[in-house]
């Protein structure tokens, strides 16, 4: 997850350009619409007793997503929030951390 986050932060255009494709195609439409995430990465995980039971994997893998692409996608909350630049190393840093003991919890 903190990988993902080191690109977003690194270069958000990605990002950017995924959330601008999901406001301008709007819900239930789009040629990728029957291709699925791949999930068994969390689902070994979670067979492995490092994601608890009672948790959904794609739920899991869409809180993550949300986490990672947010700094790139609202950089103004990540200003008002931490009082950092969203692209600061001291941000990227701080954040990480936080992501790396949320994940923990998962468990």
């Amino acid at each position: 997850m903190t990988r993902y986050l080191h690109h977003a932060v690194k270069d958000p255009r990605g990002v950017r350009l995924g959330a601008w494709r999901g406001l301008s195609e709007g819900l239930g439409t789009g040629a990728d619409h029957d291709e699925r995430e791949d999930l068994s990465g969390l689902e070994r995980r979670q067979e492995a007793g490092e994601l608890g039971d009672d948790l959904d994997p794609g739920a899991v893998m869409m809180l993550m997503m949300g986490a990672v692409s947010a700094p790139a996608v609202m950089p103004q909350l990540v200003r008002r929030i931490f009082g950092l630049e969203p692209d600061s190393l001291e941000f990227e840093e701080r954040y990480a951390e936080q992501l790396r003991r949320i994940v923990r919890r998962l468990a």
